[in-house]
């Protein structure tokens, strides 16, 4: 069912899932309704974007794959994500340094 998806099938997936973790940390109260509600709209914004460049070539996907979604050589080593202002929580959900 999901072998082959496209570019902004893949980014709505992948949106979906960064919504459930979102809520997640709300509900546990590692993040604030209006920081949740923040990263939601953020989150929504790239898939728009995303969505408008397939759009905009006629469905197709680039081969230059577009920043605005999920990509699994993109992921980040543990170090990585603590240089570019990540923690980990306790229950391993990273949060950005403010």
């Amino acid at each position: 069912m999901y072998e082959e998806l496209n570019c902004f099938e893949e980014a709505l997936k992948h949106f979906g899932t960064r919504v459930d973790v979102i809520i997640a940390m709300e509900m546990s109260r590692k993040i604030s309704p209006e920081e949740s509600y923040q990263r939601i709209k953020d989150e929504l914004k790239e898939v728009k974007k995303c969505r408008k460049l397939y759009k905009k070539n006629d469905g197709k996907c680039l081969e230059e794959k577009s920043e605005h979604y999920w990509q699994p050589d993109r992921n980040k080593t543990y170090d990585e994500m603590i240089a570019d202002g990540w923690t980990m929580t306790g229950d391993g959900f990273w949060v950005r340094e403010f």
